[in-house]
């Protein structure tokens, strides 16, 4: 309780220097995205944006002690917000507002590295682990433009520029003493790569109900890690849709991230209906190496999702292939022979540690290069592959 109430004096301090954050990201990220996204939008701006006194409660305070290097303190931080923020947009003439705003979300809190003198802590890095729950009701506007989808509109571009800020792998820093690289604390190295094989699903709601008929659905799944998003296709008209589909989401933290899993029947022209939603602990993955799971769909009355994940860690060393493959080798036994040789293709067509960073800064050319000169210096069976 003492330790949740000294961070919330620290965020009454420095509540007036985030609003000044956030003023910037909705009137140079935010409003640009939102007069693009529709004609009857291109008017559209914010005239006043005021994030009130009241800073945001935080609910508890997790501090990590497994996993954690010795020159780095790792918290995590249920951040609460429901202020009495004052935003106005303005289209055209017409005034509209936004009330009610309301934030829930995980932040955590990288203090790295440790120092000997003073202030002790050489950088603080803050980010969300998942996407946070953003909320709000849009007054007048909708109603004098005959827009009925504003509001969600205006809630999903919100909430997407939020992740390209603050939500993996997306992070923010602050460096605390002089000479200390911030693109250290921005963009440290992950911790691997959660590979997602999604599978199908059964038993899904019926959410399209026929004229003399039973109603069927036409489902496709989402994936979120993070500020990482994958969409399936969509099936058509069945309630046991078969994707079969593969992604690979960069973790950066699997301590505390999950990947959130929704369900959807697409409607075109109106809001898709939800089929449900599953969440997974990516740190169970880690721990398992390899998963494959039917996910019961909550907030709903019924229906299922399969999905296979694989936990690709990255080495510096091309050798370590040999021990994932022996490794996989000693599991063959008794499974389907397309599982395994699945997982040791997953396994080897990774990129070394030394590559990765730069195919995140969009460096590809530099990626070839690493890849390649390892690669050729380094051959054998198991790189043929």
């Amino acid at each position: 309780l003492f330790v949740c109430l000294f961070v919330y004096q620290i965020l009454a301090q420095l509540w007036p220097y985030v609003g000044k954050y956030v003023e910037d990201i909705l009137r140079n990220s935010v409003e640009p995205v939102v007069k693009d996204s529709h004609e009857m939008l291109k008017s559209f701006q914010f005239s006043t944006i005021m994030l009130g006194d009241m800073p945001p409660r935080v609910g508890g305070i997790q501090v990590y002690t497994e996993h954690v290097h010795r020159n780095e303190i790792i918290l995590d931080m249920e951040i609460m917000y429901a202020g009495d923020c004052d935003i106005q947009i303005r289209m055209k003439r017409f005034l509209a507002g936004i009330q009610d705003l309301q934030i829930h979300g995980t932040l955590r809190v990288v203090m790295k590295p440790l120092v000997k003198f003073s202030p002790l802590i050489g950088g603080i890095t803050v980010f969300f682990l998942n996407r946070p729950e953003i909320d709000f009701n849009l007054t007048n506007l909708a109603d004098v433009f005959d827009f009925p989808g504003l509001s969600s509109l205006l809630k999903g571009i919100v909430a997407d520029q939020v992740a390209n800020f603050m939500v993996l792998p997306n992070r923010y820093p602050m460096p605390l003493i002089p000479d200390l690289e911030v693109t250290k604390l921005k963009y440290p190295m992950p911790v691997g790569v959660l590979r997602i094989h999604l599978k199908e699903a059964k038993e899904l709601m019926r959410a399209d109900m026929g004229f003399m008929k039973k109603g069927k659905s036409d489902p496709y799944c989402t994936l979120q890690v993070g500020a990482q998003s994958f969409k399936s296709k969509t099936i058509e008209n069945t309630l046991e849709p078969r994707w079969n589909e593969y992604y690979e989401a960069v973790v950066d933290q699997f301590e505390g991230q999950t990947m959130q899993v929704n369900m959807f029947d697409e409607d075109p022209g109106s809001k898709d209906d939800p089929l449900g939603n599953a969440a997974v602990s990516i740190s169970e993955v880690v721990k398992m190496g390899f998963s494959d799971v039917w996910l019961p769909l909550e907030d709903a009355t019924t229906g299922q999702v399969h999905l296979r994940m694989s936990w690709l860690s990255l080495s510096s060393q091309m050798e370590a292939l040999e021990k994932y493959i022996e490794r996989w080798r000693d599991r063959s036994r008794g499974v389907e022979h397309s599982n395994v040789m699945e997982a040791m293709y997953s396994r080897t067509c990774h990129l070394t540690a030394s590559a990765l960073p730069h195919l995140l800064r969009g460096k590809v050319d530099e990626v070839v290069r690493r890849t390649s000169k390892q690669t050729n210096k380094q051959t054998n069976k198991q790189t043929n592959l």
